[in-house]
């Protein structure tokens, strides 16, 4: 690689395990025979973010401003484009745009680039997330103008996903192993096609399971869409 490469920040700390998990999943996916074969990376693990769904429920700190004071400082070192390693907090997109000089790789962007590209005979899509990325439609919107039927957890399964992402959050990731399969099933019951994990903290899950149902990991969708950004320029899935 050349040494004026582009250089990559990541908004992180939503959670920590979760931006470590983006950073593992970009070196995966980066063809590297050396240490300078890899990506520049700059990571603001910035754990003072309140938490997105609380405030997206009406219930905490509005997150924005610590958001952008971290894609200020990323700005600030040189990178040539922003990511963020947490879905609900893209709710702010918009607004981070309108904030930086810099171009920003969407998760939600890098996520329609997954399914179409790697799941194109898929219909019935499954959605897992956190309270904040249904409320706010982050998902089920572009889906459904795509011509996706949605398949979106009751009530009592959201209160479930909710307890095994903030116990991924905890740092306890096997104790919530068992619970996770039964929701991926019930996903599987459901006759979803493919299962979108559109909560950065679930995808970790995959280190312990094998999923009864294809999922198409957010995080992995991002990174894979950092690193082609990085070394041939990243595609935004036309609307």
């Amino acid at each position: 690689m050349a040494q004026d490469k582009v250089k990559i920040g990541i908004i992180g700390g939503m959670g920590p395990e979760a931006t470590l998990d983006l950073f593992r999943k970009i070196l995966r996916n980066t063809p590297a025979n050396k240490d300078q074969d890899h990506l520049h990376l700059i990571i603001d693990n910035n754990t003072s973010i309140p938490d997105r769904t609380d405030y997206i429920l009406g219930k905490g700190e509005n997150p924005l401003p610590f958001i952008l004071e971290s894609a200020r400082l990323l700005e600030s070192a040189g990178v040539n484009a922003i990511c963020m390693a947490c879905n609900t907090a893209h709710i702010f997109e918009s607004d981070i745009k309108a904030h930086i000089h810099v171009d920003f790789i969407s998760i939600v962007d890098s996520v329609l680039n997954e399914l179409k590209g790697t799941f194109s005979q898929a219909k019935s899509i499954g959605l897992a997330g956190t309270m904040g990325v249904f409320s706010s439609h982050l998902y089920d919107e572009p889906l459904m103008q795509r011509g996706y039927k949605l398949i979106l957890p009751t009530n009592e399964l959201q209160e479930e996903l909710m307890k095994v992402i903030y116990s991924i959050k905890q740092g306890c990731i096997k104790e919530v192993i068992d619970k996770a399969e039964e929701l991926l099933q019930w996903y599987k019951d459901q006759k979803a096609d493919v299962l979108i994990m559109a909560c950065t903290e679930l995808p970790l899950v995959l280190d312990y399971l094998v999923p009864p149902i294809p999922v198409v990991d957010s995080t992995e969708a991002l990174a894979k869409s950092v690193v082609r950004y990085a070394l041939k320029g990243f595609v935004k899935l036309p609307t």
